[in-house]
């Protein structure tokens, strides 16, 4: 019987690690953002074609920038679940 519980604390300080505690919490977030990326893509694409059609000139340049704001956001969103894939299968520690 260990009086202390040396191993049971040590077990915890392992499991708690703020690492690990990190890498959970940045997963759980990509989860979430690849779920939502593809319909706040939709709207976004939606809103710069309201901009283009309705807007004139002005409208137009708009437009563009929701556009190419939208094309950016979803590739790094998708660019770095690809990443973090890759690395979870393949990187061993």
């Amino acid at each position: 019987y260990n009086i202390l519980h040396l191993q049971n604390i040590l077990e915890l300080l392992q499991y708690n690690d703020i690492f690990d505690n990190g890498r959970r919490i940045f997963m759980a977030l990509l989860s979430g953002l690849r779920k939502v990326a593809p319909g706040a893509g939709g709207a976004c694409l939606a809103i710069g074609a309201y901009f283009w059609m309705f807007g004139g000139e002005t409208g137009k340049q708009t437009a563009k920038k929701w556009w190419v704001g939208t094309a950016v956001a979803i590739a790094v969103i998708f660019g770095t679940d690809a990443i973090i894939s890759w690395l979870q299968a393949n990187a061993k520690f």
